[in-house]
């Protein structure tokens, strides 16, 4: 019972720091708030909605005034619908300040499941495993707090971790097959619930990772790894089934085919053309060019990530933790390379931008780097925390091992620190500016 209250005392001093940190982030935006009745974000506006749209009418998620009507499914009730029926402003606080500390939080639980499902070789700390758990969830909110983060699917890339989560819940229970499809389900409500086709993507891209990483680090014996494959693939078949019957559906029932495809918007006539610079740090997952110095920005940031994984590279810890790393890093390389403009494997992404299937035009889904970087966010904040968790537990001199833990946190402070300046100053990019919505929005 003792050690359950240290837990959930821990929980709460962990939920309570990241919870301030995303509300002085958004400092500027809570006093927008609080001084004008309504709000907007010039630019793309996450709160699309009429002045009269209500929690009744949720049949769409846009305002049919605004942009074509899309389906809501029942999980994007949940998480889209419901939302936007509040006050605009408060909907736009929800999605920029709430939903990137929801989305930390979820990370955390993600990870503890992730490092109890993944490593066996030897036993896992569990103070040190809660405390890269932190250090990951952190990561992944400061990352969603940037003012770089496309606002549009803010709220979606927060939620994704709940999709990570089920899977991770999922393994688990391959023993049980009741349990199994039941947990597959919501593993195929939460995926549908992240709306974006590109999101969806890159979760199914994620899942299949982490599915690997399981295999591997489960070593079955031979007669086992048949029935074991007969689950997974019973996992997968609930998990299209779900996002078909809740995705795809009904987009043909609501949409035109002459002018998009079952999978939601995606027009034929859209040129090849890849959209956006990323520099070398925004391609590994952090969108910090955030300074007007941009290279103060950019060393602090290559010399965490640097600091981070170059230790994961020279641990000599267990087998499991080290291929469960390598796997992380090759694939957060491969994905950064895919997208940055310097790299010979840029060709990926303009080959992929010219894919189409049955006259629909998928390479639109690549034009921009979303896909890539929303699996390079979860990654480089796992990675980060796999760090956090070598470090505390290889080094046993105590004094190397403070000096190495105050030198990760400092990383970790002056990342915040950047964030936390961007976001309340007048650096942060032109759309991310709150303005009075005119008269006429709502006649």
């Amino acid at each position: 019972m003792h050690v359950l209250k240290h837990k959930h005392a821990i929980w709460f001093i962990y939920t309570t720091l990241i919870l301030t940190y995303a509300i002085v982030c958004k400092l500027w935006l809570i006093s927008e708030a609080i001084n004008n009745p309504i709000l907007y974000v010039q630019g793309a506006k996450p709160v699309a909605k009429s002045a009269y749209y209500s929690i009744k009418d949720i049949s769409t998620l846009w305002s049919p005034i605004l942009s074509i009507p899309e389906p809501a499914t029942p999980p994007c009730v949940l998480v889209v619908a419901w939302v936007y029926a509040l006050p605009s402003n408060v909907s736009w606080i929800i999605r920029e300040a709430f939903l990137p500390f929801i989305g930390g939080v979820l990370l955390s639980i993600f990870m503890l499941l992730f490092m109890k499902n993944s490593f066996h070789d030897r036993p896992c700390n569990d103070k040190l495993a809660l405390f890269a758990a932190f250090v990951s969830g952190f990561i992944y909110e400061t990352i969603l707090l940037s003012p770089w983060v496309d606002i549009w699917i803010k709220g979606f890339r927060a939620l994704l971790p709940l999709t990570l989560i089920f899977l991770m819940l999922t393994l688990s229970k391959l023993d049980n097959v009741p349990s199994l499809i039941i947990l597959s389900m919501l593993t195929g409500l939460s995926l549908v619930s992240l709306y974006d086709i590109r999101i969806i993507l890159a979760s199914i891209a994620l899942m299949f990772v982490l599915t690997v990483i399981y295999v591997l680090s489960n070593k079955t014996k031979i007669y086992e790894t048949y029935s074991l494959n007969k689950r997974l693939v019973l996992v997968f078949i609930v998990i299209v089934a779900i996002t078909f019957i809740l995705r795809v559906v009904p987009n043909m029932i609501i949409m035109d085919p002459k002018i998009s495809n079952p999978f939601g918007g995606i027009k034929t006539l859209t040129l090849p053309v890849i959209v956006g610079h990323y520099d070398l740090v925004s391609v590994l997952g952090l969108p910090f060019p955030l300074l007007k110095n941009i290279k103060i920005a950019h060393a602090i940031s290559i010399l965490f990530i640097a600091f981070a994984l170059g230790h994961i590279l020279l641990s000599k810890h267990s087998r499991e933790l080290r291929r469960v790393t390598l796997i992380l890093i090759l694939v957060l390389i491969f994905t950064a390379s895919s997208i940055y403009n310097s790299s010979p494997l840029k060709i990926i992404q303009q080959s992929l931008v010219k894919m189409a299937i049955l006259d629909i035009n998928i390479g639109v889904l690549f034009r921009t780097p979303r896909f890539f970087t929303m699996i390079n966010y979860v990654i480089l904040s796992m990675l980060i925390g796999l760090s956090a968790y070598i470090i505390a537990s290889d080094l046993k001199q105590k004094v190397f091992k403070n000096i190495f833990l105050t030198l990760l946190l400092s990383f970790i402070a002056s990342l915040a620190y950047i964030n936390v300046y961007a976001n309340n100053s007048d650096i942060s990019p032109p759309w991310q500016k709150a303005c009075s919505l005119p008269r006429y929005y709502y006649d």
